[in-house]
């Protein structure tokens, strides 16, 4: 639950700074930046991605290595899945949000690829396999009483 937990603050934080990069990169032109500061957006980009992966992937392995390390038997399991379902319901929301403007996106510009290719690279849909797999090893960790199968589950959804 810690893993998804970096997870969900990861993905606030990034919000964050691409609202900030989008705001930033609007402002018109001036004596330093005659241009005007759209490149903005490319930076704040970059600086998320390499959130994603220090922040997100490398905490989350941390986690579910330390956990392999000190194993802990999960005593109370509605407040984990309680969280899992909350991420999920705002995942999803996000995921269809996205799809539908992808969708007015495809038919203002005739977009060819499939809405199936986009869904592959879709981070919402990584982060619902990853919840999925996060509820699994959380259940199957409680129903083995095998707390590494939650920090092997921890290390697998080591994603964004």
């Amino acid at each position: 639950m810690v893993a998804e937990g970096i997870h969900s603050l990861v993905d606030t934080g990034n919000s964050g700074l691409m609202l900030l990069g989008r705001s930033r990169s609007r402002r018109g032109p001036d004596d330093a930046h005659p241009f005007g500061h759209g490149m903005e957006l490319y930076f704040w980009s970059f600086l998320v991605a390499m959130v994603i992966f220090g922040g997100g992937g490398c905490l989350s392995i941390y986690e579910g290595v330390r956990a392999l390390l000190h194993p802990r038997a999960v005593t109370e399991l509605w407040p984990n899945y309680l969280v899992i379902a909350a991420a999920a319901i705002f995942e999803t929301a996000s995921l269809v949000i996205g799809l539908r403007e992808f969708g007015a996106y495809r038919r203002e510009l005739r977009f060819a690829g499939s809405m199936l290719d986009v869904m592959r690279e879709s981070e919402d849909a990584a982060a619902l396999a990853g919840l999925a797999v996060a509820a699994a090893g959380l259940t199957l960790s409680h129903l083995l009483d095998m707390p590494a199968i939650d920090a092997a589950a921890s290390m697998v959804t080591a994603r964004s």
